[in-house]
C-alpha cells in the first residue's frame, strides 16, 4: 500500500510527475526509502488516470520480471482503480515483459540494455538501480520519449560510484534534498 506520510518525499516525487512543467525526476534515495513502491503507484495512475505506453527499466531482466510478478501484478490487481482494468485484459495480455492493457495502455518491463530500449515510442519512462545500469544506456531509455511535449521520466536509485553516468544525470537540473525523523527514535 502507498502512503506518502510514510515517506513524505515520495509525495513530492508524485506532484512532481504530475506537474506539466516537469520533464524528468532523479531521486538518489537509500536501500529501503520506498523507490519501488513509488514507481507501483505511479503505475496505477498512468493504467487508471492517463493511459499510455511506458516503460520500467532495472538493471537486467530478471529483477524486472521478479518485480513484476511478485509487486507490479499484485498492485494493479488489488487497486480499486485498476482491477476493473485487468479484469478486462485477457490474460494472454499480461505478461511479465508486457502488459497490454484494456485501458489502452502497454506497460514494458526488462532491464536496462539495447534489446529493450529500442524500437518504441513511450510517454512515461521508469529506471531503477540506475547506478548498476550500463553505460550508455540511460540516453537510450530518454530518447525513447521522441522528446514528446507529455513526457515524463523517472530515475530511481540509490547512489553510485564518483564519475559514474548516474551521478552525471542525477545531478543535473535543480537539486532538493528530503529527509525524514524516525517516530519512535526521534
Amino acid at each position: 500500500y502507498f502512503d506518502p506520510e510514510a515517506v513524505p518525499g515520495q509525495r513530492v516525487i508524485m506532484e512532481w510527475l504530475e506537474d506539466h512543467e516537469t520533464e524528468q525526476v532523479n531521486g538518489v534515495w537509500p536501500t529501503g526509502c520506498g523507490k519501488s513502491v513509488l514507481f507501483e503507484s505511479w503505475i496505477c495512475h498512468i493504467v487508471s488516470e492517463t493511459p499510455a505506453d511506458c516503460q520500467f527499466s532495472h538493471q537486467t531482466d530478471r529483477p524486472a520480471r521478479q518485480w513484476v510478478a511478485k509487486r507490479v501484478y499484485p498492485a494493479l490487481q488489488n487497486c480499486a482503480k485498476t482491477r476493473p482494468i485487468m479484469q478486462a485484459t485477457h490474460r494472454h495480455r499480461k505478461r511479465k515483459e508486457e502488459m497490454e492493457l484494456a485501458s489502452g495502455c502497454t506497460l514494458y518491463f526488462g532491464g536496462a540494455n539495447m534489446s529493450n530500449l529500442q524500437d518504441k515510442s513511450l510517454v512515461f519512462i521508469g529506471g531503477q538501480e540506475m547506478h548498476d545500469w550500463p553505460e550508455g544506456m540511460i540516453p537510450q531509455a530518454k530518447a525513447r520519449t521522441h522528446d514528446r511535449f507529455n513526457a515524463k521520466i523517472c530515475f530511481l536509485s540509490q547512489g553510485g560510484a564518483i564519475g559514474s553516468s548516474w551521478e552525471a544525470e542525477a545531478a543535473q537540473g535543480e537539486l532538493f534534498e528530503s529527509g525524514f525523523v524516525c517516530p519512535k527514535c526521534k
